[in-house]
């Protein structure tokens, strides 16, 4: 007798996690050798620039490495509680918010699943309210508890701004769409009002499983578009300009909603 479709959902979904805490461990030892580590704001423009406004964007002809860092500073705006603060998932964060004008975020912070920083790099991330966090971003059984020491370690509720790009790992973990779903969901819910993230979810867009994958997402942003106008998304297109590529920009627009739909809700 064949088991109802319920459990064989539940049985990929643990199936998923299990297959990426073994993956993970293999990458937690290998987090010294990876070719890009701790990326600079500039290397996260080339990744991200056409999930931006095309004001933002630096065309065919000229490269503006100031795209990222001018939109997010142009519509982050700082408010009372304690002022702006930020979190790399996936990067200990270190470069990325030393990019930014001097001061622009109050506290910000890095997940990683280690802390490989040097001491003078150590020092450094102190005097500028900067924290590495020690934790597996992409596991949806360990997720809230990270979540929460994020949030100790910023001193807030709500997160202004959150960047993912962890680039070449994803290629060897399992995305399940039920794990991106919770994922995403939950660092939306973390977004305060006005607050966005910029999440790299494949790196191989030439792949067919990574071109489905693309896929899926597109049909999600189109999706939540029509229930959720307010909502600014935007998926980057390669440089073609013809085919999507693997990441995407959530802005929480006024007026847009605290929590996402899940898809089961969604697609009902």
């Amino acid at each position: 007798m064949d088991k109802p479709p319920q459990r064989i959902k539940i049985k990929e979904i643990f199936g998923a996690i299990s297959h990426n805490k073994d993956k993970t461990e293999i990458l937690r030892k290998k987090e010294k050798s990876w070719p890009k580590y701790d990326s600079s704001i500039q290397e996260y423009y080339r990744t991200f620039e056409t999930t931006l406004p095309q004001e933002y964007q630096g065309g065919v002809r000229r490269y503006d490495e100031e795209g990222l860092k001018r939109y997010i500073e142009d519509n982050l705006k700082r408010e009372g509680n304690g002022g702006l603060v930020a979190v790399e998932f996936g990067g200990p964060g270190s470069a990325l918010f030393e990019g930014f004008s001097t001061n622009f975020f109050t506290r910000t912070a890095g997940v990683c699943l280690q802390d490989i920083r040097a001491e003078s790099q150590i020092e450094t991330d102190t005097r500028n309210n900067h924290q590495v966090i020690v934790g597996d971003v992409l596991n949806p059984l360990s997720e809230n508890d990270i979540l929460k020491k994020v949030k100790i370690a910023l001193g807030k509720e709500k997160i202004d701004l959150i960047v993912s790009s962890i680039g070449g790992p994803l290629l060897s973990l399992n995305l399940h769409p039920a794990i991106m779903d919770r994922i995403v969901r939950d660092w939306y819910e973390m977004l305060a009002d006005n607050g966005m993230m910029f999440i790299e979810f494949t790196m191989d867009s030439y792949r067919q499983k990574e071109m489905d994958k693309i896929g899926q997402v597109r049909h999600w942003a189109e999706k939540t578009r029509k229930v959720f106008p307010e909502l600014g998304i935007q998926i980057g297109k390669g440089w073609t300009n013809y085919k999507d590529q693997g990441t995407i920009r959530i802005h929480k627009k006024k007026g847009s909603p605290e929590k996402l739909l899940s898809a089961a809700q969604l697609f009902k």
